[in-house]
């Protein structure tokens, strides 16, 4: 009997002890990991106000624990059991996160970049990755308060995987932005952007359509006011007897050294560039008094002693001007000057006119794109800021699909502005010039017939050249 009894005491003992050992062995290591949740337990309390939120804000969680893991580890080796739980969090994680990564579409991926749903997904993840009330919920839901009274230093490292907020922000870059600022949507700029950049060339389009269909050509009020849209010019004629002129080169001289291989010096060459015509005469006219008049670009062809009128054509508020057409009243000739430039369309216009088509296809692209990405953004027109952001490549990559459609484009504006400035100058011509070189040469008559020839001019003023 009692050996029987010694030989269960003995095979109790042992059993008692190698459960103590095998309780020992598999009690968690460190201690503090018994508070950590199971990744099950997470994924059933953690939810969020929607089913993508939810599963955001559960990933979030996840990815908080495993770094809370890491940061009670820091100064030592990661034991087996915290390596293991680091792993279940990894594990949960994935089963969440490859399937979702998997669902989007990769075209929207590469056409909206970082607008896309699969950013738009990975950027909600970081943010309750870093998200204070998560962090603040996980430790109420899941830790003892003896737990974060111990490791609260430690839980705050842990969170902070990278400074997000604005006193950090500012205590490393005294140039931060403002938080007003911060707070702003990141698409909302480039969509306020492209808004105001919209409406100044709207306006500047519709201040340039009205100056274009103002008036142009004489103003009937007073025939020596010239009209060319918004722009109002003063006419100045000078009927008289030509008595001194010269004519010559509008350029200059460019020298180079030319290095010859058998000589020791270079040798300077010099040779002259012509960039246009000029032709100065002086018209006397009955009054006693002469003027200067030099045309630049022109090929007039008058001589000393014959009767010649000009008409100056200068800005208002402006001392001098150009020459808008010279009559060499005895060979009946008549050169005109700048009119085409001076009655085409502005530059103002054709540049507004393009950058505004250019905005109107942005916008297009919005309303195109807007129903794919209805889910990311508010409104259409918070959309309009991820166009904006893309607007160079977007009109790359017009430029490039359209290269024959965009010169041909080009090809007809230029030549309808050119025919426009045309039309408009042989309007002018027609209605405004031809009457008033009519009235230059009755005036011419009229020195002729009052004795006003080219000996009294030459006895006023000399034949010195001008």
């Amino acid at each position: 009997m009692f050996p029987c009894t010694f030989v269960s005491l003995c095979r109790f003992l042992v059993l008692l002890c190698f459960g103590a050992f095998h309780v020992t062995a598999r009690a968690a290591s460190p201690a503090h990991l018994s508070e950590f949740p199971a990744a099950d337990r997470v994924l059933t309390e953690i939810k969020g106000t929607g089913p993508r939120d939810t599963q955001a804000r559960q990933v979030g969680a996840l990815r908080q624990l495993w770094h809370l893991v890491a940061s009670l580890a820091v100064g030592r080796s990661e034991t087996a059991d915290e390596t293991r739980l680091r792993q279940t969090y990894n594990l949960a994680m994935g089963a969440i996160d490859r399937p979702m990564m998997a669902s989007f579409d990769p075209k929207d991926t590469a056409r909206l970049g970082a607008q896309s749903p699969r950013a738009r997904w990975v950027a909600l993840c970081s943010l309750y990755e870093h998200d204070t009330d998560l962090r603040e919920e996980l430790l109420t839901k899941f830790f003892s308060p003896g737990f974060r009274t111990r490791f609260g230093r430690a839980i705050t490292e842990g969170h902070r995987v990278q400074k997000h907020s604005a006193a950090e922000l500012a205590q490393n870059d005294p140039n931060a932005a403002p938080q007003w600022l911060v707070d702003v949507a990141w698409y909302k700029g480039p969509a306020y952007l492209l808004a105001l950049v919209t409406v100044v060339t709207g306006l500047a389009w519709l201040r340039g359509v009205a100056g274009e269909l103002r008036r142009f050509g004489l103003d009937p009020s007073d025939p020596h006011r010239l009209c060319a849209g918004r722009r109002r010019y003063v006419l100045t004629p000078v009927t008289g007897i030509v008595v001194g002129s010269r004519k010559g080169f509008i350029g200059h001289t460019e020298t180079k050294k030319y290095i010859d291989p058998t000589a020791l010096v270079p040798t300077p060459q010099t040779r002259s560039i012509v960039t246009g015509l000029y032709h100065h005469f002086k018209v006397a006219r009955p009054d006693g008094t002469a003027t200067i008049v030099a045309l630049k670009h022109h090929r007039a062809k008058i001589a000393q002693g014959q009767r010649a009128s000009s008409v100056e054509i200068r800005r208002e508020k402006k001392s001098h001007g150009d020459h808008l057409f010279f009559v060499n009243h005895d060979q009946g000739v008549r050169s005109s000057g700048p009119l085409r430039s001076l009655f085409r369309p502005r530059y103002g216009l054709i540049v507004s006119s393009l950058l505004l088509l250019t905005l109107v296809a942005l916008y297009g692209k919005a309303v195109h794109d807007y129903p794919v990405n209805r889910a990311n953004f508010p409104t259409w027109f918070d959309f309009t800021g991820s166009v904006a952001q893309r607007s160079p490549d977007l009109i790359a990559g017009w430029i490039l699909d359209l290269p024959f459609q965009l010169l041909g484009g080009l090809a007809a504006t230029v030549l309808a502005w050119q025919l426009l400035g045309a039309f408009r100058a042989a309007w002018f011509v027609r209605r405004g010039a031809d009457p008033l070189v009519d009235r230059l040469d009755a005036e011419a008559r009229a020195q002729t017939q009052a004795g006003f020839d080219l000996a009294t001019a030459v006895r006023a003023h000399g034949t010195e050249p001008v």
